[in-house]
C-alpha cells in the first residue's frame, strides 16, 4: 500500500491576539494566548491525512515536554509519528502576534528541527511520495529528496520560505510548489544551468 512521508517541521506555535502590533522596543499587553500545533511539515502531514493518505511523519521534537502540544493533533489524525524523534533540548516554536485587523508578527525558533534528518526516513518505493519543505535544515532537505528519488518515490516540495535551488537539486523534484518569489529563484537556478551547459560546449 502506498504511503505519503512528510520530512519537515514540527512546531508548537503561541499565537497572542493584540489590539495593534507592538512597535520597536515597545511591549504590548494581552490577555490571552493559545498554545497550537504548528509547523509547516506537521501541517503537510495533517493535510495529508484528512484527505485520507496513509501518512507519516519524520523530523524531531525537544525534551522540554511540549510534543503533547506539538504531536496531539497529528495523533488525533492518524499519522504515523514513530519517525519523530526526541532529542535533548527545545522543540521548535512559533511566537505569533496577530492584531486586530489580522496583521501579524512572527518569530520560528528552529530549535529540535535543526537536527532533522533525512536518515530517519523510512523505506521508500515507487508507489510512495515524499514531502518537502524549506522550514527545515537545507541540506537535510536535498538529502531526502535525492533518496526518495533514488528510490522512484514522486517527491513533492513546497519552496517555503523561499530559498536558492541549484539544477541538480531541482531535478529531485516531481512537483514543485511556490509563490511568485520561489518560482523566480527556481528559474534562476534552471537558467544558470542552461548557461553553464552551452559555455561548456563552446
Amino acid at each position: 500500500m502506498s504511503k505519503i512521508v512528510v520530512f519537515g517541521s514540527v512546531n508548537v506555535d503561541y499565537v497572542a491576539q493584540v489590539e495593534r502590533l507592538p512597535g520597536p522596543g515597545e511591549t504590548i499587553k494581552t490577555d490571552h494566548y493559545e498554545a497550537l500545533p504548528g509547523g509547516k511539515g506537521a501541517n503537510q502531514a495533517l493535510a495529508a491525512a484528512r484527505n485520507m493518505g496513509r501518512t507519516s511523519m519524520v523530523g524531531a521534537i525537544g525534551s522540554d515536554g511540549l510534543e503533547a502540544v506539538s504531536l496531539r493533533q497529528l495523533i488525533a489524525d492518524g499519522v504515523d509519528v514513530s519517525g519523530v524523534k526526541a532529542c535533548d533540548g527545545a522543540s521548535g516554536l512559533a511566537m505569533i502576534a496577530v492584531d486586530a485587523k489580522g496583521e501579524n508578527q512572527i518569530v520560528v525558533v528552529s530549535g529540535a528541527n535543526a537536527i532533522a534528518d533525512a536518515g530517519d526516513l523510512p523505506v521508500l518505493t515507487s508507489s510512495d511520495a515524499l514531502v518537502t519543505q524549506n522550514e527545515i535544515s537545507w541540506p537535510q532537505t536535498a538529502l531526502a529528496r535525492a533518496l526518495a528519488k533514488q528510490a522512484g518515490a514522486t517527491v513533492i516540495h513546497n519552496a517555503a520560505p523561499a530559498h536558492a535551488m541549484n539544477a541538480a537539486e531541482l531535478a529531485n523534484i516531481d512537483i514543485l510548489i511556490v509563490n511568485e518569489h520561489e518560482l523566480s529563484l527556481a528559474a534562476q537556478a534552471v537558467v544558470e544551468a542552461t548557461d553553464g551547459q552551452k559555455a561548456e560546449s563552446l
